[in-house]
């Protein structure tokens, strides 16, 4: 009886310590759940930061991106710059290359002008053989002639500012310019043949270091130019 009792209480101490047994599992049990949770958690952790690296990295590959177009962008004007820049350069190499024409300083209109208006000399002739000389241009004015009518200025002379603008017009009529020398000066020189009678038949144009050039209109006998060194020479 006294052996029944010893193993019904070591039976029971037994039982205990696997109830302990069980409890320190489930303690353990609890742990690892624990442990699992830190380690998700971890996981966790390291998913976000691994996130974030991808974040800065695609925060790079835009920078990168908007770095590249911007520098695209810049290219492209620059090139769109440098296009301008060339066609304009073939434009002025094949067209004109004069200098900006100067603008006179003005003065007293002398006795050779018939009137001066915007700093120019405006000399008229329009009578037959009212201007037969030398017209010499005031060095400080732009110049302006006009020989209207038959022999208005036949074997004249006209010296034109050395610096400044000087324009010719022969108009209406037989020799209005006949046998006209036309001395131009570094200013841009001009002449205008207008009429069917020949009013410039003869002219001689000496031009100067400025755009010369003639226009004829119904003119059949044309103006002869000398381009020497003119930045641009037009003959009719």
């Amino acid at each position: 009886m006294v052996s029944s009792f010893l193993a019904l209480t070591l039976g029971c101490g037994n039982s205990s310590s696997s109830t302990d047994g069980d409890g320190s599992g489930s303690d353990s049990s609890g742990a690892a759940v624990d442990g699992s949770t830190s380690l998700a958690t971890g996981s966790q952790t390291s998913t976000m930061t691994a996130a974030g690296s991808g974040s800065a990295e695609g925060s790079s590959s835009v920078g990168t991106t908007v770095g590249t177009t911007e520098a695209d962008t810049t290219a492209g004007d620059a090139s769109a710059t440098s296009t301008t820049t060339a066609t304009g350069t073939d434009s002025t190499t094949a067209g004109v290359m004069c200098p900006a024409v100067p603008i006179p300083p003005g003065g007293p209109c002398p006795d050779i002008c018939t009137s001066c208006e915007n700093d120019t000399c405006i000399v008229v002739c329009n009578m037959p053989d009212q201007c037969g000389g030398a017209i010499d241009c005031p060095p400080d004015l732009d110049c302006s002639v006009t020989c209207e009518g038959v022999d208005a200025c036949d074997g004249a002379t006209i010296n034109c500012p050395p610096d400044y603008s000087c324009d010719v017009h022969c108009l209406d009529g037989n020799d209005a310019c006949g046998d006209v020398e036309i001395n131009c000066g570094a200013g841009s020189c001009s002449i205008e043949c207008n009429g069917p009678d020949g009013p410039c038949t003869g002219v001689d144009v000496n031009c100067g270091m400025g755009a010369c050039t003639a226009d004829c209109d119904d003119d059949p006998a044309t103006p002869t130019l000398d381009c020497g060194e003119a930045c641009d020479c037009v003959e009719c």
